[in-house]
């Protein structure tokens, strides 16, 4: 697996885990040969007719990026959203199953699956697009395919949801125009806050952004918000700022919107957010590293789950590794091995908050001696225990 495949995956890891946390629907990823890569929740269950479906799915006569809702039987409806690159499959995201609520009787037994009713799922196959393929889409857009249980998709069906989705692109009043918004995010890149704010102080005036939610304007404008977020954290990843800062600010500024009870405020907290990210990698500029630590920053990030070493380190960026440790002292402000336990920590953190894992799978993952020196580190840099930390970690973050 190449380096941007595995950076890829992490992105499909975070955001998968963070689909789950707010729908609490199962989140189901397939590659390109339809072999399970990732399930949150882990024991999430596969029911037969969903089985079915995977069996008659051929991923080439699939839309592309676009989103399908799909009946299963009686009762079960799911999403389902194939991934490609240049037409080519990479995978398929599964949504569900969850049951429809216009079909499940009140106190009836629902087997553990979440009930939605067919709108709400549609909103939520137009947030899982936009942060999965950063495409803007209507619930309008999505395929709505009311058989799936008796038939298989065929070449001609892909046509016609291209031909209707181009059509729904011939009205551009349903979207903010594509350069409007890039020019915005290029904003956020380059860490220029000045032009950003003038930006959206006066937005493009030829479109307006599309309606994810039309059951609930608040519900829509926190939609909104999180699809921006989204946006925002993978520009200011590639502006420079440190992917673990802005996976960490995206869960600030996602889970504080829903506390939110008001449209102003949702928007408030969403303008404050791209000034934050900004202000962010402007800083991340101006603190720029030399190259051999930028290097290293990577390597730890790319080997969290691995044991790292100041040699295999010193190795990968050709430079002895006493002079290394000096240089990375003296650049970031602490000792290597501070700062690998430190990202170890804040991934133990993600860890504990999106995931049932237990601290002995945690710890032996992250490649700490045993359950007590990863209390004692863990501790130390968040002033709590894991199983603390674990009993809170359905608290809002403020």
């Amino acid at each position: 697996m190449d380096v941007n495949q595995r950076d890829t995956n992490q992105d499909y890891t975070y955001w998968c885990r963070l689909l789950h946390q707010t729908t609490h629907l199962s989140v189901l990823f397939y590659n390109d040969r339809l072999s399970l890569q990732m399930a949150y929740p882990e024991t999430s269950f596969i029911p037969p007719s969903l089985r079915q479906l995977l069996e008659r799915l051929t991923l080439l006569n699939e839309p592309s990026n676009i989103p399908v809702w799909r009946r299963l039987n009686s009762n079960e409806q799911v999403v389902t959203l194939v991934i490609t690159d240049n037409e080519q499959p990479i995978g398929l995201f599964i949504l569900g199953p969850c049951l429809d609520s216009a079909e499940v009787e009140p106190n009836s037994f629902t087997n553990g699956f979440p009930v939605f009713s067919r709108q709400d799922l549609l909103h939520v196959a137009v947030l899982a697009t936009s942060i999965l393929t950063t495409r803007r889409l209507s619930t309008s857009d999505v395929v709505l395919d009311e058989d799936s249980s008796k038939r298989r998709t065929t070449t001609e069906d892909t046509k016609t949801y291209e031909r209707e989705l181009f059509k729904n692109r011939q009205d551009i009043s349903f979207h903010a125009t594509y350069q409007s918004e890039r020019m915005t995010l290029r904003c956020v890149k380059e860490g220029h806050k000045e032009e950003l704010l003038q930006r959206l102080a006066s937005p493009d005036r030829d479109g307006r952004i599309g309606v994810l939610s039309k059951q609930s304007t608040l519900r829509n404008e926190k939609n909104l918000h999180i699809s921006t977020i989204t946006l925002a954290t993978r520009y200011a990843i590639e502006g420079g700022l440190h992917p673990e800062t802005a996976y960490t600010m995206s869960d600030h500024y996602i889970q504080g919107a829903e506390e939110l009870r008001t449209i102003e405020a949702v928007q408030r907290y969403t303008k404050e957010a791209l000034c934050e990210f900004t202000d962010q990698v402007n800083k991340s500029k101006q603190l720029r590293h030399s190259a051999p630590i930028i290097k290293c920053q990577s390597y730890v990030f790319k080997h969290l789950y691995d044991a790292i070493s100041l040699q295999d380190v010193a190795r990968f960026v050709n430079l002895h590794p006493n002079y290394l440790s000096s240089l990375f002292k003296k650049e970031v402000g602490l000792s290597f091995t501070e700062y690998v336990l430190r990202e170890k920590i804040a991934e133990a953190k993600k860890l504990l908050k999106y995931t049932d894992s237990s601290l002995s799978e945690i710890y032996t993952w992250l490649n700490f001696h045993d359950q007590s020196h990863f209390t004692k580190v863990f501790k130390t840099y968040t002033g709590t225990t894991p199983k603390q930390f674990k009993q809170h970690k359905h608290m809002p973050t403020m």
